[in-house]
C-alpha cells in the first residue's frame, strides 16, 4: 500500500487504509473512514428517495387512470339506463296509442 492511503492508529500505532471507519488491529475509530462510510451511506438513502418519489408519482397516475375508468364507466351506464327508460316509456306510450285505436276501431 502507498503512504497516501495509509493512517497510523493513534491507540496502537498500526497502518491501516484511511476508508476503514476503524483500525483493523484495536477497533479505534478513524473519523475519516468513518465520514465516509455515513457519506456513502447519505448518497445511498438520497438515491432510495429519489427512486420513492418516482414510484409515488406512478403510483398516484395509475390510481388516478382506475378512478377516471371507474367514472366514465358510471357515466356510460346512467346514459344507456336514460335511454333505456326513455324507449320504455315510447314503447309503452305506441302499445296504449294502438289501444286506443283499436278501441276507436272496434267501437264503430
Amino acid at each position: 500500500m502507498n503512504n497516501k492511503m495509509n493512517v497510523i492508529c493513534p491507540s496502537c500505532g498500526a497502518k491501516f487504509n484511511k476508508n476503514l471507519s476503524q483500525c483493523p488491529y484495536c477497533g479505534n475509530s478513524n473519523y475519516y473512514g468513518q465520514e465516509k462510510s455515513y457519506m456513502k451511506g447519505l448518497a445511498g438513502l438520497r438515491q432510495r428517495l429519489a427512486e420513492l418519489a418516482d414510484i409515488n408519482k406512478k403510483i398516484i397516475v395509475e390510481e388516478a387512470v382506475k378512478v377516471l375508468v371507474l367514472v366514465l364507466a358510471v357515466v356510460i351506464i346512467l346514459v344507456a339506463a336514460i335511454f333505456s327508460v326513455k324507449a320504455i316509456d315510447r314503447h309503452n306510450e305506441s302499445i296504449a296509442v294502438n289501444n286506443i285505436r283499436k278501441e276507436i276501431i272496434d267501437g264503430r
